[in-house]
């Protein structure tokens, strides 16, 4: 794994981060679906937490 502090903190994206961590991996076509499964376990935590907060909001 490589460092990807440097990546993350320079606005290059998700896909460079990835890239750093898991680049041999996924990324140029390999292993479709894992990067199907990271992608949507990626847009699915923000409706999670915003559930979670109104949750907490409203019954609290």
């Amino acid at each position: 794994m490589n460092n990807c502090h440097s990546l993350i903190t320079s606005d290059q994206g998700f896909g460079a981060t990835i890239r750093a961590i898991n680049g041999a991996l996924e990324c140029d076509g390999k292993n479709p679906t894992t990067v199907n499964a990271r992608v949507g376990y990626c847009l699915l935590q923000p409706h999670i937490v915003m559930i979670l907060y109104y949750y907490y909001y409203y019954y609290y």
